[in-house]
């Protein structure tokens, strides 16, 4: 990612913080819709559930020119997803409803150029986050 395109989803992840948790709301909202069979993996209880994907949103769009220093807190993350029943099907559809709420809280604000910006940040996450799920299966199949 270029510094530009960095800048392009902090900017936009900017708009979304005063309405955080509903954004969040919305972004699960559309993950049961897609992908229902992923229902099970969350709790009853959805609110704090919501809150965690935004401050975790938060942290990653911060440390993305700092890539190298967050990628381990990444890793973990994923290996915690691992125990709950995350697989490398469910990062395509995450993607799409990360997407698809992006695009409906920033409306106008929804360009080619922040959604490309966007794309490209989930792609180099998700790619963080897979391999680490990856070695953290294996590690458990060998067990």
């Amino acid at each position: 990612m270029t510094p530009e395109q960095i800048e392009l989803v902090r900017q936009s992840f900017g708009t979304l913080l005063p309405v955080a948790d509903d954004a969040g709301d919305v972004f699960f909202r559309r993950l049961f819709d897609i992908a229902p069979e992923v229902r099970p993996l969350f709790p009853d209880d959805m609110k704090m559930q919501a809150h965690k994907f935004m401050a975790a949103m938060l942290f990653i769009v911060r440390g993305l020119d700092a890539y190298d220093d967050i990628a381990p807190n990444l890793g973990d993350l994923a290996r915690r997803h691992v125990a709950f029943g995350v697989n490398d099907t469910h990062y395509p559809v995450f993607r799409e409803a990360l997407m698809w709420m992006l695009e409906q809280g920033l409306a106008d604000e929804w360009t080619p150029e922040v959604a490309e910006a966007w794309r490209l940040a989930y792609h180099r996450v998700a790619r963080t986050m897979i391999t680490a799920a990856r070695v953290a299966r294996a590690a458990t199949a060998t067990n």
